[in-house]
C-alpha cells in the first residue's frame, strides 16, 4: 500500500478505476486520485488492464458504414443543370416574343381616326400607316409613315404638330433592303424601299 505523496493507497485507487474509466469521476473532482495514478506504476498498469477488459466485454456492434452513393448527387446535379438550361430558353423565348415588333400589339392609325392620316410638310405628302406602342426603353410610339412613296418609321420627336421635322438626309436605299415590306417587320428606325 503505497501512498506516493497522496491520501489515497493503491486499494483505494484500484476500488476508483472502473468509475474513472467510465468518466465518473474527473481529475478536477479527484486531484489526488489522478496524481496517484501519475506517480504509481502499478496503478497505471492496472488501470491499463480495466481498460482492456472494458473494451473486451463491450457489446461489439457491426461498423455501419454508410452505403456508397454512386451516381445519385451527379446524376441530381445534371437533372438540375438540364432544369435550368430549359427554363432559361423559355425566359429567354417569351423575352424576344414580347420584344419582337411582330408579336408586339400595334395601333393602326386607321383604327384611331378611322381612316389612314395625312400631314403635310412643305413639300412632301405624309400619311401615318401605322402607330407602333413603345418598346423597351422607350416612352414615346414609333410612327409608320409614308413619304412621297417611301415607307420611313419616325419617332414622334421628328413629327411637330402633324407636320414632318426631317432630321434625315434621306440617303439612297442600300442594295440589299428589301423592296416591299409591311409596317410591323420594321424592328429598328430607318428608312425603307
Amino acid at each position: 500500500m503505497t501512498h506516493y505523496g497522496t491520501r489515497l493507497s493503491c486499494d483505494e485507487v484500484e476500488e476508483l478505476l472502473p468509475l474513472v474509466i467510465d468518466g465518473v469521476i474527473t481529475e478536477a473532482d479527484e486531484p489526488d486520485l489522478f496524481c496517484h495514478l501519475a506517480e504509481c506504476p502499478q496503478c497505471q498498469a492496472s488501470l491499463a488492464t480495466h481498460d482492456l477488459i472494458t473494451f473486451a466485454l463491450a457489446p461489439k456492434q457491426p461498423l455501419h458504414m454508410p452505403a456508397k452513393n454512386h451516381g445519385h448527387y451527379p446524376l441530381r446535379l445534371s437533372w438540375l443543370a438540364a432544369a435550368a438550361g430549359i427554363i432559361a430558353m423559355g425566359a429567354t423565348g417569351i423575352l424576344w416574343l414580347g420584344s419582337s415588333p411582330q408579336s408586339a400589339q400595334t395601333l393602326s392609325a386607321q383604327e384611331h381616326t378611322g381612316s389612314s392620316s395625312r400631314m403635310s410638310s412643305e413639300s412632301n405628302d405624309l400619311e401615318v400607316v401605322q402607330i407602333l406602342r413603345p418598346g423597351p426603353g422607350r416612352e414615346q410610339p414609333l410612327f409608320v409613315v409614308r413619304e412621297n412613296g417611301r415607307i420611313v418609321v419616325l419617332p414622334s420627336e421628328d413629327l411637330d404638330g402633324g407636320h414632318y421635322r426631317s432630321t434625315l438626309d434621306h440617303p439612297a436605299p442600300l442594295p440589299d433592303q428589301p423592296r416591299h415590306i409591311r409596317a410591323s417587320d420594321v424592328r429598328h428606325i430607318g428608312h425603307f424601299d
